[in-house]
């Protein structure tokens, strides 16, 4: 979310997840990179795919789509982006379908962030760019997501596997 600048503008990382346009701050983005060998974290949520060790720093990897409720039919590739992201001093890394490029966006081109306002949401506003509707990542959100199952704050709508397998018995 736009708290690094004075002025009416900031800059948007586009990508997309699941055929969604989403934009996000560059200000907590540190760079993209492609796949890589990744280490599995039992007990993990099921968006966490694993821990990625970046030049000695662990950082937890998450599914953008399966933290917005969407399943993940296909598998990884190499070409696979990841985007690196900080903020203060806690990083996370997201995986994502489709780096499509930078833009600037002016405060005033926001719409819709009333509604987000007050949702239990990732996002915090729409704009249009190229006569694309993208969904706006509320990165202050992304940073709270949890890790492990035993972490409490889940993403909107969320069940975890211990939760689903209780309604199953």
């Amino acid at each position: 979310m736009k708290d690094n600048n004075q002025n009416n503008d900031f800059h948007i990382l586009q990508f997309s997840v699941k055929n969604m346009h989403i934009g996000a701050d560059l200000y907590n983005i540190d760079k993209v990179i492609q796949l890589v060998n990744l280490n599995i974290l039992p007990d993990s949520q099921p968006y966490t795919v694993g821990l990625l060790n970046l030049a000695g720093k662990i950082i937890p990897v998450f599914d953008l789509a399966i933290c917005f409720g969407l399943p993940r039919n296909e598998s990884y590739t190499l070409n696979t982006p990841i985007l690196i992201c900080s903020h203060k001093n806690k990083n996370v890394a997201l995986i994502v379908d489709e780096i499509e490029g930078i833009e600037t966006v002016l405060e005033s081109m926001l719409q819709m962030d009333s509604e987000f306002k007050n949702k239990d949401s990732l996002f915090y506003a729409t704009t249009t760019i190229n006569d694309k509707l993208y969904l706006l990542l509320d990165m202050n959100k992304v940073f709270e997501l949890k890790v492990t199952e035993n972490e409490v704050n889940q993403p909107p709508g969320y069940i975890n596997s211990k939760t689903l397998a209780k309604y199953n018995e």
